[in-house]
């Protein structure tokens, strides 16, 4: 990770702080030899919430090209978790100069959302950040206390994050724009798209947003990788099989 070696952006989950949710991935012992760049959404981990921020997975994906022109890094591997993934693959549509290759963990590619935030977004901003937060956070913190590590993330990444940007988050995953994944899949870069096994459609017999048809996906080129023995969480779940997965990733056609 030493200064002039190849630049990684890592974009986080819906409200997730970018180092949390990527920083035991970047530090790991095989990802050496690469500068890693987590960067977090408006509103969440140590970005100041906006309220004049329109707050769609174009505005999101602006703002991180606005970012990798001020670093200079481009084009460059972007690798986006969850919401993440979403912003990536708007980045690529729109700035496809400055990236090199994406990579995608189960990240939506049509609209509709996925449970949590389809949930999010059936309040009404005022509503959510006036009390379901709270009795969200309540929940995850009762799983927490029972050792479910994934909802203890969660709960510390839901405790600092801006409620009203965490809504927004979630109500752009449910409003993804028409023909969004066929830009994707049109898209000519390197493409690779991760589930974590457990959610896998083969699995589960279920394509939704955030759980497109692999099918689908490599006819149109995608490479698909599947992260073992894990579901959504797949970096705190299986790190070393995440970082196994994500090399392949960074050198596949």
């Amino acid at each position: 990770m030493g200064q002039g070696a190849p630049h990684i952006i890592f974009l986080p989950g819906m409200g997730f702080p970018a180092v949390g949710n990527f920083l035991s991935v970047a530090t790991h012992p095989d990802m050496r030899g690469s500068t890693n760049v987590m960067i977090d959404f408006i509103g969440s981990g140590t970005s100041d919430y906006q309220p004049d921020f329109p707050a769609t997975i174009d505005a999101h994906a602006e703002c991180i090209e606005a970012d990798l022109d001020h670093i200079g890094c481009g084009p460059c591997p972007v690798v986006g978790y969850s919401f993440g993934g979403s912003v990536a693959a708007a980045l690529a549509d729109m700035r496809p100069d400055l990236v090199s290759r994406m990579i995608i963990a189960e990240g939506n590619l049509t609209s509709g959302g996925g449970m949590a935030s389809r949930h999010f977004a059936s309040f009404t901003p005022e509503a959510f950040a006036a009390t379901e937060l709270d009795r969200i956070l309540t929940k995850l913190r009762e799983g927490a206390a029972q050792g479910n590590d994934f909802e203890a993330f969660i709960v510390a990444a839901y405790a600092h994050v801006d409620p009203i940007a965490l809504h927004a988050m979630a109500r752009a995953l449910v409003n993804i724009p028409d023909g969004f994944m066929e830009r994707f899949l049109e898209l000519k870069i390197p493409r690779t798209y991760i589930y974590g096994a457990n959610n896998h459609p083969d699995k589960t017999n279920i394509v939704s947003p955030d759980m497109p048809d692999p099918d689908r996906l490599a006819a149109s080129g995608v490479h698909v990788a599947t992260v073992p023995d894990v579901g959504h969480e797949m970096m705190l779940g299986n790190l070393d099989g995440f970082v196994e997965v994500l090399l392949a990733a960074l050198i596949a056609p």
